[in-house]
Protein backbone atom coordinates (compact mmCIF):
# COMPACT_ATOMS: atom_id res chain seq x y z
CA UNK A 1 0.00 0.00 0.00
CA UNK A 2 1.11 3.76 -0.37
CA UNK A 3 1.82 5.54 2.84
CA UNK A 4 -0.03 8.63 1.88
CA UNK A 5 -3.88 8.50 0.12
CA UNK A 6 -6.56 11.07 -0.18
CA UNK A 7 -10.27 10.63 0.77
CA UNK A 8 -10.05 7.72 3.40
CA UNK A 9 -7.86 5.88 5.55
CA UNK A 10 -4.23 6.21 4.82
CA UNK A 11 -0.89 3.85 4.75
CA UNK A 12 -0.13 4.49 7.87
CA UNK A 13 -3.16 3.73 9.55
CA UNK A 14 -4.28 0.39 7.79
CA UNK A 15 -1.33 -1.68 9.22
CA UNK A 16 -2.71 -1.35 13.05
CA UNK A 17 -6.56 -2.21 11.58
CA UNK A 18 -5.14 -5.34 9.73
CA UNK A 19 -3.32 -6.25 12.63
CA UNK A 20 -6.34 -6.69 14.56
CA UNK A 21 -8.28 -8.10 12.01
CA UNK A 22 -5.03 -10.47 11.43
CA UNK A 23 -2.25 -10.49 13.33
CA UNK A 24 -0.06 -12.51 10.68
CA UNK A 25 -1.01 -9.74 8.15
CA UNK A 26 2.36 -9.21 5.78
CA UNK A 27 1.91 -5.84 4.48
CA UNK A 28 4.38 -3.72 2.56
CA UNK A 29 4.52 -0.22 2.24
CA UNK A 30 5.14 2.21 -0.96
CA UNK A 31 6.87 5.17 -0.13
CA UNK A 32 8.89 8.39 -1.56
CA UNK A 33 9.83 9.29 2.13
CA UNK A 34 12.62 7.32 2.70
CA UNK A 35 15.03 9.54 4.99
CA UNK A 36 16.39 8.80 8.20
CA UNK A 37 14.42 6.90 10.64
CA UNK A 38 11.48 6.35 8.41
CA UNK A 39 12.19 2.72 7.78
CA UNK A 40 12.11 1.78 11.83
CA UNK A 41 8.57 4.08 11.94
CA UNK A 42 7.19 1.98 9.06
CA UNK A 43 8.24 -1.08 10.86
CA UNK A 44 6.62 0.32 14.24
CA UNK A 45 3.44 0.94 12.38
CA UNK A 46 3.62 -2.68 11.79
CA UNK A 47 5.07 -3.08 7.60
CA UNK A 48 6.93 -5.96 6.93
CA UNK A 49 8.42 -4.96 4.10
CA UNK A 50 9.07 -1.55 2.61
CA UNK A 51 9.71 0.16 -0.92
CA UNK A 52 11.34 2.96 -1.98
CA UNK A 53 9.68 4.73 -4.84
CA UNK A 54 10.48 4.85 -7.83
CA UNK A 55 10.70 1.00 -7.58
CA UNK A 56 11.32 -1.61 -10.01
CA UNK A 57 9.83 -4.52 -10.56
CA UNK A 58 12.78 -6.45 -9.29
CA UNK A 59 12.75 -4.63 -6.08
CA UNK A 60 8.77 -5.03 -5.77
CA UNK A 61 9.85 -9.47 -6.43
CA UNK A 62 12.38 -8.55 -3.95
CA UNK A 63 10.50 -7.01 -0.99
CA UNK A 64 7.76 -10.22 -1.81
CA UNK A 65 10.18 -12.71 -1.34
CA UNK A 66 11.52 -11.70 1.74
CA UNK A 67 7.92 -10.82 3.27
CA UNK A 68 6.61 -14.34 1.78
CA UNK A 69 9.59 -16.36 3.14
CA UNK A 70 9.86 -17.64 -0.42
Amino acid sequence: MDLTSSGGMDGAETPGHLLRIDPAVRAIIASGYDSDGQTEKFRALGFRGILSKPYLTGDLGLVLQSVLGA
